[in-house]
């Protein structure tokens, strides 16, 4: 990056423009690297817009400063998700251009979307997966993270209008207020013990389970090491493969496994091989617990719901799911609401249960 501005520079940029409304956005690596990483943070206010680099920066005087500000971003969960983690940041406010979009039932609501909605302006998509934390980051990426919040502000302003001329703005204003304590709550969680499982493994069998749950170990361990996406590791198909030759004959699996692993690969995998060899059935995991089989009048009531859900999003444009997934709709159809308050804990969201009080309450 080239002669970038200090962060205390620009804390005193944003002092002296007086603004109180920041447009940011972040740049993160997940795609390359294990976990997700902070890489660039863009930041636009009174005409500026500046580039801070976290991975060489102490950043946190800066967000410590913007928890005060509104803040106007897109997608604004994921950005949320990267900063808490970081700093834990944790702002006042939040307006979701992403949201509003929905909120006006766009058909597109991607921020190149926007931008080429309102200002006739293409945003090149290729470089959301760029290697954002590869340094010096070259000019044509510069460019590409300044156009993200160049206009930004603006773009808020806009859909501010929109919704409120549609008198949907406190619904988006809780909305945003819901994404950022939901972020946040689930920042502090413990990582899932199930997340090895891996898609296409839900057919295996308990002694496969155990072969792919030490394998998935192994791939962690190997990608931790390396800082290297999961994926790129080893896929979750590869996982699944392997786990299946296992299960049959341990000892010569990685010898069958149909193309060439890295000698890292096979150290690691032949570990988590043996350890598996080495369980006592019992201690091979259980498949995931069935689902219950459907009740025929709980079907009858969620086939009720949502045709009621699905013709009030037509008279609200909104795009149904939106308005209520189906999860929502289970929630209610298995205890019936009694009143609003009941209605919007069911769907947890005060908007939506006044938007769907009539269709859904009572009936």
């Amino acid at each position: 990056m080239t002669a970038p501005l200090s962060p205390a520079d620009v804390l005193a940029e944003i002092e002296v423009s007086g603004r109180v409304r920041i447009a940011l956005d972040v740049e993160g690596d997940s795609f390359y690297r294990y976990g997700e990483r902070l890489c660039l943070v863009q930041i636009a206010f009174a005409g500026n817009i500046r580039l801070l680099d976290p991975c060489s920066e102490d950043l946190s005087p800066v967000f410590a400063r913007l928890e005060s500000r509104n803040l106007v971003l897109h997608g604004a969960d994921f950005d949320l998700r990267l900063l808490h983690a970081r700093y834990g940041f944790a702002p006042a406010s939040v307006f979701d251009t992403m949201l509003a979009a929905r909120f006006m039932n766009f058909p597109k609501f991607g921020l190149s979307d926007l931008m080429e909605r309102y200002f006739g302006v293409t945003l090149e998509k290729k470089h959301q997966r760029a290697d954002w934390c590869r340094r010096p980051l070259s000019e044509e990426l510069l460019v590409y993270a300044r156009l993200d919040v160049e206009r930004l502000e603006e773009i808020g302003d806009r859909l501010a209008e929109e919704l409120a001329a549609a008198g949907r703005l406190e619904w988006h204003r809780e909305e945003c207020a819901q994404v950022l304590a939901r972020t946040i709550e689930s920042a502090g969680r413990d990582a899932d013990p199930e997340s090895w499982r891996v898609k296409g493994g839900g057919g295996l069998s308990r002694r496969e389970l155990a072969y792919l749950k030490e394998l998935a170990a192994a791939r962690d361990g190997l990608a931790r090491r390396q800082d290297r996406a999961l994926f790129r590791i080893f896929s979750a198909e590869d996982l699944v493969r392997l786990a299946r030759l296992a299960a049959v004959d341990p000892d010569s699996a990685l010898r069958q496994f149909p193309r060439a692993l890295p000698g890292g690969h096979i150290s690691a995998f032949g570990e988590a091989l043996a350890a598996a060899k080495a369980l006592e059935p019992a201690q091979w995991p259980l498949p995931p617990a069935p689902g219950r089989r459907p009740d025929p009048a709980l079907e009858r009531r969620l086939e009720k719901l949502r045709q009621r859900r699905d013709a009030a999003a037509a008279g609200l444009a909104l795009e149904p799911s939106f308005l209520a997934s189906r999860a929502a709709l289970v929630r209610v159809a298995a205890q019936p609401p009694s009143s609003k308050e009941d209605l919007a804990r069911l769907l947890e969201s005060r908007w939506r249960a006044q938007a769907l009080a009539e269709a859904l309450l009572g009936g």
